[in-house]
């Protein structure tokens, strides 16, 4: 690739790159060229990127030592003016200081100061003036150093001739330069010889396509780039992507589903292919998690979810009994129901499990993240705080951390050397403040895995140059994006900017650029394919006015490899082998769960078996305060609760709105302190469920006031049942007696209900059937039914005995059952349907019936065991 770089090299020779990446190339492809050549030893090829280069020879002849503020010491300088400003109160700071520390870096490099601007200031302007003049009066007054000082004092020191140059310069990779560049080169010119890297152009085929969409787009890059390495893997070939950043993990995937079954990749798997376009750190689980944990430490209370996913990362792990007791732990802090937890509470929960888990090293590392605090201190000091507290807690773990893990650690100790730097420009901070700029810091550092050197580069516009490759393909090149729309710089004079042609001024400006790059990348390959994509969602383009002179090119024409997704869509024979029958239940073996066992049963027996005998349950989604089936209880308790002040029709009818709402709101209490809801809820919730289950409940009473004469016989009933060979308890909401001493079994719901389940044939809910035939042996029954107490739709809903068709006072929404519209039959028939079903699921539990057969299709969308049944690849 850089042959013709090498064959030229002089003695006392340098090569000063655009970038790290074309230096590292560089020096590979050195290594590589001495040995095709048949040496064993060679000097080592002197190549670094020309702003490092600038800032090694600016602190040779640092004669007065003064301190050279690295990058993250400037932006934190920048950061804290922008932040300090009254006036700036409300805006994003990160992001303002950036922009004005990019003006800032304009300026200095197209030789300009801030006189030059003043005649054109407005309140943006005259406000970045005055920062840059507070900042020049504080380095000044440090002894500190910028970047934007090295190369006017590195000038003066070459043409003093106080630096001993290189005989031979070589540059590579540049588009253009700034003029204080352009002044350094010159001047260096005139002491040494500079050489322009003359890589040779090729006589190439240059065409576009249109494809029609951004996925086909990138899909038809890879598998053009999947075919040219097929037919040669020695072959060096370039997909350059403008927007990489932002299209980063889509290109990969695509890729790795275009060469390789994902299911199969990890970090080990050899890939022909690399993406130039790193992920910040932050991004990665083991850096967060390492966040994460000093975020806990931190604050005294912090959200749910930062526990559960601090818990449950295996970068605390040091055995198997650690994940499970942290697992366990996550699973003990959803059921709690609560938004926000207090260190305490997650303590309470270890504590109980460290006895379960005695093995488990989690509550003897829990006091990591409780330690005392100094309210501020050094970066420095925080810095060596964090690798400690880090240790203390077990990050990254007990197992074997891989070569990426090792890569991701080295750069998050990059980092905190880069935080212990902050010393210099803000030396007392809080570890709050430490967290911001750690997380800062994070989002800020890229990270791209070591040895690169795969035959198929992705690549931005930039990374790529000084490169030469055998085929090269430009991707989304469109009439929106090639050439970039012009974005000037907010804090410079727009008229300034487009008259210094400065970086992103106007369209003009922004032309050019794209025509230099796209020559450039032209040049550097034999076969050039340019390509863009007609549609994304609503938005349609066309191709770069910069493209529409080349030829189309066709897909049949470009030879297309197929993608790995589509090369193992191949039939295979599979063997079958019936599980359904399960060991029936032991006589040791008690289930829990009563009636609703045989639900299970009837929606699908192998749901019962899973779920009843194996206890294969996921852990319940966490809601923010109550969820459905706490708020549930909740109603159910002070409903059973207001019953025990009322007793009967005859008082419920005698109480006015006002003395009702005071009994509720009193037995509301009485069910809240009878149970642990308010250790579930913050304070704020509580007071606004109350309303709402006062305001619903008054409502229903209301209703029930409508009823005939009736008394509350009984509440919450306990009986052990047996129905054929299973044996469990049961509980009935309630029993009410009517004036003719018959008896209506009443079941609470907070949800739509409805009678066609108990008509099935395999009785699809036997919860109100069972408890008819637990009573109606000892109690006449008139009838069974919900209490459905929904908001909007407060209602009765239930059956009456057929002695009841031509009664005229019978209970609203309780019907005779012989006139049910479409399961009418008489009582004794639907006695004898209900006691044959009940019977028969019991049995078939306990037969070890296990069959997957759901009732109705509809009851797999709802049901969590479809990776243990396989149902949908039956």
């Amino acid at each position: 690739m850089f042959e013709h770089c090498f064959t030229t090299l002089k003695k006392d020779h340098s090569i000063l790159t655009v970038n790290q990446r074309l230096s590292l190339s560089l020096t590979r492809e050195y290594a590589t060229w001495q040995q095709q050549q048949g040496y064993i030893t060679w000097a080592t090829l002197s190549a670094q990127p020309l702003t490092s280069w600038i800032t090694q020879l600016w602190h040779q002849h640092n004669s007065d030592h003064r301190v050279l503020l690295n990058s993250g010491q400037e932006r934190q300088l920048w950061h804290t003016c922008v932040e300090q400003d009254e006036r700036f109160a409300l805006i994003q700071t990160q992001a303002t200081a950036q922009q004005a520390q990019q003006a800032w870096q304009i300026l200095n490099d197209w030789q300009l100061t801030t006189d030059d601007i003043a005649e054109f200031a407005n309140h943006e302007i005259e406000t970045f003036i005055e920062w840059a003049h507070n900042i020049e009066a504080e380095c000044q007054q440090h002894g500190w150093a910028r970047s934007v000082d090295l190369i006017p004092e590195l000038i003066t020191l070459i043409e003093q001739q106080q630096i001993t140059l290189p005989q031979h310069i070589t540059l590579m990779g540049f588009d253009d330069f700034s003029p204080r560049l352009q002044q350094l080169i010159d001047t260096l010119s005139q002491f040494t010889e500079v050489h322009y890297d003359d890589t040779p152009n090729f006589a190439n085929s240059q065409h576009r396509i249109s494809l029609s969409d951004r996925r086909h787009e990138i899909t038809t890059m890879a598998r053009w780039a999947k075919q040219h390495w097929l037919n040669d893997p020695n072959q060096r070939i370039a997909c350059i992507v403008p927007n990489l950043t932002e299209l980063r993990d889509t290109i990969e995937q695509i890729f790795i589903d275009t060469f390789h079954l994902g299911a199969l990749i990890d970090e080990t798997t050899p890939l022909p292919f690399n993406c130039s376009a790193g992920r910040p750190l932050i991004q990665f689980s083991l850096i967060d998690s390492a966040l994460q944990g000093l975020k806990l430490c931190a604050n005294h209370h912090a959200p749910l979810s930062r526990w559960v996913n601090w818990l449950q990362s295996p970068y605390h792990h040091h055995h198997q009994q650690d994940a499970t007791c942290a697992d366990a732990a996550a699973l003990a802090l959803q059921q709690l129901g609560m938004e926000m937890l207090h260190k305490t509470t997650v303590a309470g929960i270890l504590t109980q499990l460290h006895a379960v888990f005695p093995q488990s090293t989690w509550l003897s590392r829990w006091q990591a993240l409780q330690p005392d605090l100094p309210q501020h201190q050094l970066p420095s000091e925080w810095a060596r705080w964090i690798i400690n507290c880090c240790h203390q807690w077990g990050w990254p773990g007990g197992r074997t951390i891989t070569s990426l893990e090792h890569q991701l650690i080295q750069r998050f100790q990059g980092v905190l050397q880069e935080l212990a730097s902050l010393d210099t420009v803000d030396p007392n901070l809080s570890l709050p403040q430490v967290i911001n700029h750690l997380q800062t810091l994070l989002h800020q550092t890229p990270f791209q895995t070591e040895g690169s050197n795969a035959p198929i580069q992705i690549l931005g516009v930039l990374e790529a140059s000084g490169y030469q490759f055998d085929h090269l393909w430009m991707m989304n090149v469109n009439d929106e994006t090639w050439p970039a729309a012009a974005q000037a710089n907010p804090f410079l004079p727009a008229s300034l900017q487009k008259q210094h042609r400065m970086p992103h001024a106007d369209g003009e400006r922004e032309r050019h650029f794209a025509e230099q790059v796209q020559q450039r990348l032209c040049n550097s390959s034999p076969q050039v394919i340019i390509s863009h994509h007609q549609t994304d969602q609503e938005r349609h383009f066309q191709a770069s006015p910069l493209t529409r002179h080349l030829p189309i090119i066709t897909l049949d024409q470009l030879h297309l490899a197929d993608t790995a997704i589509s090369q193992v869509n191949q039939p295979i024979t599979l063997s079958t082998l019936s599980d359904a029958p399960a060991p029936p239940l032991q006589s040791d073996e008690q289930p829990r769960g009563g009636t609703w066992i045989l639900k299970q049963q009837a929606q699908c027996p192998f749901k019962a078996f899973a779920k009843a005998r194996l206890q294969a349950h996921t852990p319940g989604e966490s809601h923010v305060g109550l969820s459905p089936a706490q708020a549930g209880t909740l109603m159910h308790a002070t409903l059973e609760a207001v019953w025990q002040q009322i007793h009967d029709h005859d008082t419920l009818v005698t109480l006015d709105n006002d003395t009702l709402t005071t009994h509720i709101e009193q037995a509301f209490n009485a069910a809240v302190n009878n149970t642990n809801i308010a250790q579930r809820v913050t304070a704020y919730f509580l007071p606004i469920e109350k309303k709402r289950v006062c305001s619903l409940l008054l409502e229903w009473l209301n209703l029930e006031k409508e009823r005939s004469p009736f008394k509350v016989l009984a509440q919450e009933q306990t009986h052990q049942v047996n129905f054929g060979s299973l044996s469990f308890s049961i509980s009935i909401d309630r029993i009410d007696q009517l004036a003719n001493g018959e008896h209506l079994i009443i079941d609470y719901k907070t949800f739509q209900t409805s009678l066609t389940p108990w008509f099935q044939p395999r009785l699809d809910d036997p919860q109100l059937p069972t408890y008819y035939l637990t009573l109606q042996e000892t109690l006449p029954i008139a009838g069974v039914g919900y209490a459905q107490i929904k908001a909007s739709q407060l209602q009765f809903k239930g059956i009456l005995h057929d002695r009841y068709e031509n009664d005229t006072d019978t209970l609203s929404g309780f019907t005779p059952i012989t006139q049910i519209r479409q399961h009418a039959m008489s009582w004794t028939a639907w006695h004898d349907h209900c006691h044959i079903a009940v019977e028969q699921l019991a049995n078939e539990f306990c037969q070890g019936d296990a069959r997957v057969d759901p009732i109705h299709p509809s009851a797999c969308l709802t049901c969590d065991l479809q990776p243990l049944c396989r149902v949908f690849e039956s």
